[in-house]
């Protein structure tokens, strides 16, 4: 099947829990939809407020996300008067980015510290990797993280409805049954957004669910691991061209993140060791945007029905990663440089709901090849890339 060239008229809503959620699943896919110009919005029900924290070089590593996200709008958006005017208008979905944020103390300045600080941080983070992916539209709501499982299922299910009635999307993206990594909040977006696609009836859009590619997240780690032997880790200085690397900065140790009682936007997954933390001479980080076994990732996934190749929009999902700055800073796809993106993160798995539109969807025409075929092309490549890292070297 030809993957589609112009999508002008076409719309898409992604519905996640966390920021960051939009970039580690369907980031490639969001990009190259915006770039054929598709109409392509986020509704993200919380603010993340629960997340990890890198606090002490939080500023320094949101210019390294913004530099990230230049170079994605350069080298997957291209909307921005482009051919055809995908990720033109961004940001605010009828003033409703960082609705109901929480992050101001009551005397009206920022607080320094606390979750009020890191959602005002997180939607920062949220708007540039959208800018990124090409994403013309963010809604952030602020349902408390970490408790949506717990929170009324009618209220989570009308505000997805909301977003559905007014973006009046073709199709719709959300987490599939397994939450990536068995996520509480993942698995609660999943049944609320699939229970009010099912209620919309004959007016429902198309229903897709995404997963990680099992063992993607662990060849990330690997590939990190191989980097830090090698004297070299994550992607190329600020000036740097193509292929580009530079000089092993010895990995810090990450905050220590004790488990909530309440939840928080990375609880430790089912089945998950915690591993140890790095400092200088130890072993490369593991963890993939503060979950620290990169194994649970998509370990319980259900089989795919449409396996996407956004190897060609990978470089703008790294950029997008990037951006989400306190979580993505000192793990392993930190070492991930823009050149090694189609072959760790190129991948995405999608299942086609029962709930929804019936019948084809524009996304169908991006399955380039039978899902089993590409599943064994990505084990493939991936085994290929574990064997070639030891003869590549920078000249």
């Amino acid at each position: 099947m030809t993957p589609p060239t112009d999508l002008r008229g076409r719309s898409l809503l992604a519905v996640f829990a966390h920021p960051d959620d939009e970039s580690i699943t369907c980031g490639g896919l969001l990009a190259w939809c915006a770039h054929l110009g598709a109409d392509v919005a986020l509704l993200c029900l919380t603010q993340g407020e629960h997340g990890q924290r890198y606090g002490e070089h939080g500023q320094r590593y949101g210019e390294h996300g913004r530099r990230y996200g230049e170079h994605g709008r350069r080298y997957g958006e291209r909307g921005a008067g482009g051919e055809h005017g995908a990720g033109g208008e961004h940001g605010q979905d009828e003033g409703e980015l960082g609705q109901g944020g929480n992050d101001r103390r009551p005397d009206g300045g920022h607080a320094e510290r606390g979750a009020g600080d890191l959602a005002s941080t997180r939607r920062r983070e949220l708007e540039r990797a959208a800018r990124a992916l090409g994403v013309r539209a963010v809604t952030l709501l602020d349902h408390e993280d970490g408790m949506l499982p717990w929170l009324d299922a009618a209220r989570l299910e009308a505000d997805v409805a909301a977003a559905i009635r007014r973006r009046r999307p073709d199709a719709v993206i959300t987490f599939d049954e397994d939450g990536v990594y068995g996520h509480p909040d993942h698995v609660a977006v999943h049944e609320r957004t699939t229970a009010a696609v099912a209620a919309l009836g004959e007016a429902a859009p198309a229903l897709y669910y995404v997963t990680v590619p099992p063992g993607t997240m662990r060849a990330v780690a690997d590939h990190a691991a191989r980097r830090t032997r090698e004297g070299t880790d994550g992607p190329p200085s600020a000036g740097a061209g193509p292929g580009s690397q530079r000089t092993l900065r010895a990995p810090g140790r990450p905050r220590d993140r004790r488990e909530r009682p309440r939840g928080g936007s990375r609880p430790e997954p089912r089945g998950a060791h915690p591993a140890p933390a790095s400092r200088p001479g130890e072993a490369a980080p593991t963890s993939i945007l503060g979950v620290r076994d990169p194994d649970a990732f998509g370990a319980e996934a259900p089989a795919p029905t449409l396996v996407v190749d956004a190897g060609a929009f990978a470089a703008a999902k790294l950029a997008a990663l990037a951006c989400h700055a306190t979580q993505f800073r000192g793990g392993a796809l930190e070492a991930v440089a823009p050149e090694d993106a189609p072959r760790l993160l190129g991948i995405e798995h999608y299942r086609r709901a029962a709930a929804g539109a019936a019948g084809p969807s524009f996304l169908d025409a991006f399955a380039a090849r039978p899902a089993t075929a590409a599943a064994e092309k990505q084990r493939s490549s991936l085994s290929d890339g574990s064997r070639d890292a030891g003869r590549r070297r920078t000249p």
